[in-house]
């Protein structure tokens, strides 16, 4: 297997941002109720986190490093994020009726998705490259894309069930998490990215 699909997999079922890192939990409990709303989220997130993150690792090597300018790098890396979602909600506008064309409805969400920020910034460690950093935050998008469908199914099919009141919503939701967790962990000696 190739490096850059060791990355993928890695990325999205080994190092999960929410089932390792803990990153987007706001967005994994809050719009994880209609499965609409997290397939739109996912798809955000699937295009915006790789621009985002190979925009951070150019700017952080070619501007932040050789300037010696590090202790800024979260506050430039927030105004990148804006910055790569404004360009993308441009870029919207030229691109024919259909789903993504709705995407900028779910910009709001993305933008202050801790896993959005979390992908950068664990990019800027993992990447050895520009493209290694894309790859690695399509990865990171792909991966918190898919636990937020499974857990929008997990949670949907738990309503119908007669759950004891002191485990419905946020309760039960994290402990689905965390069995999701350990399922994925099955998955570490597979993949080395």
């Amino acid at each position: 297997m190739s490096d850059l699909a060791a990355i993928v997999f890695g990325t999205a079922l080994v190092n999960n941002l929410f089932l390792e890192h803990a990153l987007g939990g706001e967005a994994a409990e809050g719009y994880s109720r209609r499965l609409d709303v997290a397939r739109g989220l996912g798809m955000t997130l699937i295009i915006l986190t790789p621009l985002v993150c190979l925009a951070g690792y150019s700017i952080s090597v070619l501007l932040l490093i050789p300037a010696a300018l590090e202790m800024l790098m979260l506050p430039v890396m927030v105004i990148l994020i804006f910055a790569v979602m404004v360009f993308i909600k441009q870029a919207c506008r030229y691109l024919p009726d259909g789903k993504l064309k709705q995407m900028p409805v779910f910009f709001p969400l993305a933008g202050m998705n801790t896993a959005v920020i979390g992908s950068l910034l664990l990019s800027l460690d993992q990447a050895a490259g520009p493209f290694q950093a894309l790859v690695y935050g399509f990865g990171c998008a792909l991966g918190f894309a898919l636990v937020l469908m499974l857990l929008t199914a997990m949670r949907q099919r738990l309503e119908a069930l007669d759950i004891p009141s002191a485990f419905r919503g946020t309760p039960i939701t994290l402990i689905s998490a965390g069995l999701m967790a350990m399922a994925f962990m099955g998955f570490a000696g597979m993949f080395q990215g």
